[in-house]
C-alpha cells in the first residue's frame, strides 16, 4: 500500500512565538475586487480578464459544491467564474459576458441550479455553450472534471462536498497547478467506483486529501493511496486548514488573494482568478488574520494583495492586517508576557493609585488582557505603549515613586475633548502614549513641588525618546534644561504630563 503522509501541524512552522501588534504593514499594494452583491462582485473579477478568454464558467451563486470544482478547471483553461441565481441571469453577469467575449461558455450543474430559461440567455450571448451536470453534486464535480482534463491532470485534491472552506483554498491551489478539485461524501468510509475511476484516469502524480479525519475520513485517504501517493492537509479549523493548502503549494507567492471564510461566494470566483494568477487564496475571518496567516503572507512578501468582496464581508482589518486575538478569530491585540510582567510588577508595589478607568486600564495587562469599550458600535482596545509600561516600572518599582494617576488612554473612552483632545498622545494613534500624574509620594502636583523635580530629573533618564514633558509654564522661576530627544510645552498646572513621541513600540527591560 502507498504512503499517507500528512501536513496537519504545517502551521506551526510559520507561528512565531510572541504576539502580533493590533494591526501590522503587510508587505504589497492591495486591490479590492467587489460588487454590489455576489453577483456583480463575480463579474468585477471576471473583468480583470481579457476579451476572448477560451471559457468561462457559470455556476449558481447560492450554492457551492458545482463552483468548487468548476473553479480549478476554469484556472485551467485561463477563463474565469461568473456567478448567477437559478432562475435568472443577473443583468451585471450578461453585460460581463457579453464584454468578455469567450469562446465558450460552460454551465455547471444541473435545471435545479441553473434554469433552461438561464441557459438560454447565456446561449443568445454565445451559442457555444454546453452543461456540466450529474445526478448529484458529487457526478457533477465528475463530469467537470472529466471534461476539463482529458490529458490529465498533475495534481488532484480531495475534498468534501459537505461544506465549503476547505476546499476554497484548494481549488485556488489546485487551479495554479493545472490540477483539480474532487468532491466526495467525506463522511464515507471510501469512495465510490466511479470516482475512483476518475481519480486514476486523472492519473496525478500525487493525490492531497483536504481536511483531517473528522471531514474526509481516513478510509478515504487509505482508499486513495492505492492509486498514488497521499498527501493530507489539515489544520484546526479552516483557517489553519487554509495556511496548510497554501503553504504546501505555494514555496513562494508574488501575489495573494483574501476571501472570506465564512460565507462562500466571493472565495468561489476568486478561486478561479486566484488559480489564473498562480497566486494562493487564503480564506479568513471577516475582520482579522490569525497568526499563521500573518506569518505565511509576510514570509511570502508578496508585491500585490487581493482582496474578494467588500468591506461589509471582508473587513478593513483584513486589508490593515490587524491581527486577531489569540484563540479568537477576533481582531484584537495580545498582552505579551513581557508586558503583562511589568504591569503585575507595577500593581504589585501597591505604590500606584489611579482613577477608576486608568486604573483599570493597567490592572488588565497585569491579568493578561487588554479592556475594551465599545464607542459608536465599535470595540477600542485601552492599549498602554510600551515606553510608558516601562517607565512606571522604572519610577515605581526601581526607584520606589508613589504615584496618583490621572489619566491614561483617552481614546478607547472616546475622550477626544480633554486636554489637546485627538491630537493628545492619550488620544492618537490608539491612544495610551502618555500619563497625567496628580500626586508624587502623596503631595499634589503644581508643575513645581519638590518632589515633581526630583521625579522629573528620573523620568528625563527612565522615558525613552523622543519624548515630552508638560507644565513648562509652572516652572518658569526655575527652568529645566531638557536633554535631546525631550521638548517641554505648556499644560495645566494641577498634574504632571509626559508622553512618548516614537512611531514603534520599544521594547520592555
Amino acid at each position: 500500500m502507498r504512503r499517507i503522509a500528512a501536513i496537519a501541524a504545517v502551521v506551526a512552522l510559520v507561528t512565531f512565538g510572541i504576539a502580533a501588534p493590533a494591526s501590522a504593514a503587510l508587505p504589497g499594494e492591495t486591490t479590492r475586487l467587489a460588487g454590489a452583491d455576489r453577483y456583480a462582485t463575480s463579474a468585477r473579477i471576471s473583468f480583470t480578464y481579457a476579451p476572448s478568454v477560451a471559457v468561462a464558467y457559470v455556476a449558481n451563486g447560492l450554492e457551492f459544491p458545482d463552483a468548487l470544482s468548476a473553479a480549478p478547471a476554469a484556472a485551467a483553461q485561463r477563463g474565469p467564474l461568473l456567478l448567477t441565481s437559478a432562475t435568472s441571469l443577473p443583468a451585471v453577469v450578461a453585460e460581463e459576458l457579453r464584454r468578455l467575449k469567450p469562446q465558450k461558455i460552460v454551465v455547471v450543474g444541473g435545471t435545479g441550479a441553473v434554469s433552461d430559461a438561464v441557459y438560454r440567455q447565456l446561449a443568445a450571448i454565445q451559442p457555444n455553450i454546453r452543461r456540466d451536470a450529474g445526478a448529484d453534486r458529487y457526478a457533477t464535480s465528475r463530469i467537470v472534471n472529466e471534461r476539463a482534463f482529458p490529458q490529465g491532470a498533475a495534481v488532484t485534491y480531495v475534498a468534501t462536498g459537505r461544506a465549503f472552506p476547505d476546499a476554497l483554498s484548494a481549488s485556488a491551489a489546485a487551479g495554479s497547478l493545472r490540477g483539480a478539485v474532487v468532491l466526495v461524501d467525506g463522511t464515507r468510509p471510501s469512495v465510490d467506483d466511479p470516482t475512483r475511476a476518475l481519480v486514476s484516469a486523472l492519473g496525478s502524480t500525487q493525490i492531497r486529501v483536504v481536511g483531517g479525519t473528522g471531514v474526509l475520513t481516513a478510509g478515504i485517504a487509505t482508499q486513495l493511496a492505492t492509486i498514488a501517493p497521499v498527501l493530507r492537509l489539515s489544520g484546526t479549523d479552516r483557517y489553519q486548514t487554509s495556511v496548510a493548502i497554501s503553504q504546501q503549494a505555494f514555496p513562494t507567492a508574488t501575489e495573494v488573494s483574501f476571501a472570506v471564510g465564512t460565507q462562500f461566494a466571493d472565495a468561489l470566483a476568486g478561486a478561479a482568478f486566484s488559480g489564473n494568477r498562480r497566486a494562493p487564496l487564503i480564506v479568513t475571518p471577516p475582520a482579522c488574520l490569525p497568526a499563521a496567516t500573518l506569518a505565511l503572507v509576510k514570509k511570502w512578501s508578496p508585491r500585490h494583495r487581493w482582496l474578494l468582496g467588500g468591506v461589509a464581508v471582508l473587513g478593513q482589518g483584513v486589508e490593515d492586517g490587524e491581527s486577531c486575538r489569540a484563540g479568537t478569530n477576533e481582531p484584537g491585540t495580545d498582552v505579551t508576557p513581557a508586558q503583562q510582567k511589568t504591569a503585575q510588577a507595577i500593581i504589585a508595589t501597591g505604590r500606584v493609585t489611579a482613577s477608576g478607568e486608568s486604573y483599570e486600564q493597567l490592572r488588565a495587562y497585569a491579568n493578561g488582557v487588554i479592556r475594551t469599550h465599545t464607542i459608536d458600535g465599535v470595540a477600542r482596545e485601552c492599549l498602554v505603549d510600551n515606553a510608558i509600561l516601562s517607565t512606571l516600572k522604572k519610577i515605581v518599582v526601581d526607584r520606589g515613586y508613589r504615584l496618583g494617576l490621572w489619566s491614561l488612554n483617552r481614546y478607547c473612552v472616546g475622550d477626544a475633548t480633554s486636554g489637546a483632545g485627538s491630537a493628545s498622545y492619550h488620544y492618537q494613534r490608539g491612544g495610551g502614549h502618555a500619563i497625567d500624574i496628580r500626586t508624587v509620594n502623596g503631595v499634589t502636583t503644581t508643575g513645581k513641588t519638590p518632589a515633581e523635580r526630583a521625579l522629573i530629573t528620573d523620568l528625563l533618564v527612565a522615558m525613552p525618546t523622543p519624548a515630552g514633558l508638560g507644565q513648562y509654564q509652572c516652572r518658569s522661576e526655575d527652568p529645566l534644561t531638557m536633554p535631546p530627544g525631550w521638548v517641554q510645552f505648556q499644560d495645566s498646572c494641577d498634574h504632571l504630563h509626559v508622553e512618548y513621541r516614537g512611531l514603534t513600540q520599544p521594547p520592555l527591560p
